[in-house]
């Protein structure tokens, strides 16, 4: 993680949103929704479109595919999905992107 930055309101507002939706106490704005807060399949779902709704943020094209793998269940498939992707093919999804979201209104 970075060092601590100052944060303006918008930045602060979504770290406060982050607290209270994960309840992950420590991160910072180049922590990985995926690999560090473990947020993945329906749960990254489910959280951006609060974010979305609670930042009025337009999730337009944003394709969560790209980000974040299938929910892992007890699905043998999506299991042997996380092996082949967790690595490879998916894009890095920061809490950072978030903030730059809620000031651009748009991901």
């Amino acid at each position: 993680m970075s060092e601590h930055r100052p944060m303006g309101p918008i930045a602060c507002a979504v770290f406060d949103f982050l607290r209270n939706e994960v309840g992950v106490r420590r991160f910072a704005s180049d922590s990985d929704l995926k690999k560090d807060l473990g947020i993945d399949g329906d749960d990254a779902v489910e959280l951006l479109e609060r974010f979305s709704q609670a930042f009025d943020v337009d999730a337009g094209d944003f394709d969560c595919a790209e980000y974040f793998g299938p929910e892992a269940g007890f699905n043998p498939f999506s299991w042997l999905w996380r092996l082949t992707k967790t690595t490879q093919g998916l894009k890095p999804f920061t809490v950072g992107d978030l903030v730059r979201a809620a000031e651009k209104r748009k991901f």
